[in-house]
């Protein structure tokens, strides 16, 4: 599969696309590379007047730190809103639970959001929640502190529910992994909050003010931006640049609106199609 294709017959175009959430991991960068046209992509968005957020199922980041260590490689979103799942987790356990006490799998990023964004308290030995981050150490001894808290009433959430990662050699185990362990041994139920579920992404919709009918998504995974896009009624656009290969994409049974190798073909794609939306009704324009 090759070039940006129609993959099923819709009524929007790229050209009606006035909103956009942007996944990072996979779009802007992938590992420490910035991708091919990331500059130039967004300032085609800004200089169309469509609004962009980023959506980014990485849980350890405060969003501004996602900002920092993009502006150090080169990559300019301005002042674009970041939505990070660690965030998210934060203000739904605000918001659902204030003062939860926490036991947290996952990194120090992941702690200092749900105590300083969510108000909760770090407690492995009486929590009320388990929550599952990414982390280079999840171990045995993890996964049996997560499964104690569990059996006493601790409920479980997943903050990103990746199930793995984009790496340099083949994609590595994600924080889904994790959460896969502990429901495995205890039979539990799991909040997921990250894509493709619909808590972060209506977060990032409210934060643009965004229409469905005239909003977008574009991402590297099938399994969370294309599959929550559906599930919003959104626009979905798979960029070729990440975890999913044109092989993996000719197979998926989930089909996004659009396909495109890279930024710089869908750049040049949505381009054109404006372009050609201004030629037609300069032609179809009453004369004076």
């Amino acid at each position: 599969m090759t070039g940006t294709e129609c993959v099923r017959e819709r009524t929007r175009t790229l050209a009606d696309i006035r909103t956009l959430l942007v996944d990072m991991d996979g779009v802007i960068y992938f590992g420490s590379e910035v991708l091919s046209g990331a500059n130039e992509f967004l300032r085609f968005l800004r200089r169309e007047g469509i609004r962009f957020a980023f959506v980014t199922n990485g849980a350890n980041r405060w969003p501004e730190d996602h900002r920092a260590a993009l502006a150090a490689r080169g990559i300019d979103i301005g002042d674009a809103p970041i939505i990070t799942a660690g965030v998210a987790t934060a203000r739904y356990l605000g918001e659902q639970h204030p003062g939860s006490r926490v036991y947290v799998i996952g990194g120090e990023g992941l702690r200092r959001q749900l105590v300083q964004a969510g108000g909760c308290a770090l407690d492995e030995d009486h929590p009320d929640y388990v929550v599952v981050g990414w982390t280079a150490d999840f171990d045995y001894e993890k996964l049996s502190l997560a499964c104690r808290a569990i059996h006493r009433g601790a409920r479980l959430i997943v903050a990103d529910p990746d199930v793995n990662d984009p790496g340099p050699e083949f994609p590595s185990p994600g924080s889904g992994a994790f959460a896969a362990a502990i429901q495995a041994a205890t039979g539990a139920p799991c909040v997921a909050i990250g894509k493709p579920n619909r808590i972060m992404l209506d977060a990032a919709m409210r934060e643009l003010g965004a229409d469905v009918a005239t909003t977008a998504i574009v991402g590297d995974r099938l399994d969370s931006d294309i599959k929550g896009g559906k599930a919003l009624g959104i626009g979905t656009i798979l960029v070729l640049t990440g975890i999913t290969t044109p092989e993996m994409a000719a197979r998926a049974a989930l089909r996004p609106d659009w396909i495109a190798r890279d930024l710089p073909e869908l750049h040049a794609r949505w381009r054109d199609e404006l372009r050609g939306r201004t030629s037609l009704r300069g032609r179809t324009s009453p004369r004076a």
